[in-house]
This record gives C-alpha cells, sequence and structure tokens, in this order.
C-alpha cells in the first residue's frame, strides 16, 4: 500500500480527494476541503504553470500561452488574479512572499521559488491511501 503524506511538502493538492493544503511561512498548515477560496479555474491553471516552471519568472503572455488564458495578457488581469492566490496562501503582508514571487524590473513577471515543494494528486487508486 502507498501512504502519501501531504504534510511532506510544501503545498499539496489532491482534486480527486478535493483537498488543498499548504504550509504557510510561518510554518502553520492550512487546509481545505472541496471549497478551495479564491482559486478557480484560470487560478488553478496559473498555479499550475508557476509550479511546473520553478524558478523562471513569466510574463503574462508566457502564463496565457501556458493556460490557454489569452485574457490573462490583458493590462492588470494577471496582477489581479497573482493578488488572489497570495490572498488565498495567506500572504498578505508578509514582507518576503513564500510561494508567489513577482518582479516588475524588466517588465511584469511571475514564478514559483524552486526550493518551494509541491505534489499533486490527479486520480487515486483503490490501492492508494491517502493520510488526510
Amino acid at each position: 500500500m502507498l501512504a502519501i503524506d501531504p504534510a511532506s511538502v510544501d503545498h499539496y493538492q489532491a482534486a480527486c480527494r478535493g483537498l488543498l493544503a499548504f504550509r504557510t511561512a510561518t510554518g502553520d498548515w492550512e487546509k481545505y476541503e472541496e471549497k478551495w477560496p479564491k482559486l478557480g479555474p484560470v487560478g488553478l491553471r496559473v498555479l499550475h504553470a508557476l509550479q511546473l516552471n520553478p524558478g523562471d519568472f513569466l510574463c503574462p503572455s508566457e502564463i496565457a500561452a501556458l493556460t490557454g488564458w489569452r485574457s490573462l495578457e490583458r493590462n492588470g488581469a494577471l496582477t489581479a488574479l497573482i493578488m488572489r492566490l497570495r490572498k488565498a496562501h495567506k500572504e498578505q503582508g508578509q514582507a518576503e512572499p513564500w510561494f508567489i514571487e513577482t518582479k516588475t524590473a524588466g517588465g511584469y513577471g511571475v514564478r514559483w521559488p524552486k526550493d518551494r515543494t509541491w505534489m499533486w494528486i490527479e486520480r487515486v487508486t483503490p490501492t492508494t491511501h491517502i493520510d488526510r
């Protein structure tokens, strides 16, 4: 039997179980079941694009191409979405962002830090056990 401990990574997502959990910068373990505040389909796609390209600053046109949401290229659309993602991840008012880093020098860019671990569980077979 395979046991997966969500707390073994910084950011954990199991859509098949309706679970999103993450460790905040202060070490608190946050967990959402069934309802994931401020994370609609566009937010999740952006989050996945960032996680799949850790350490690389992606500009709005790159994120739009990776996610298929061309509206993110429009002025301020990605910035507003990033604010919602930060709020969902308890990053408001922090001096240093924990999960979602941005830059403005040389153009707006967003990235997932290389040292933040993550795991997605897309499908669970009957022999898989996930600790909740």
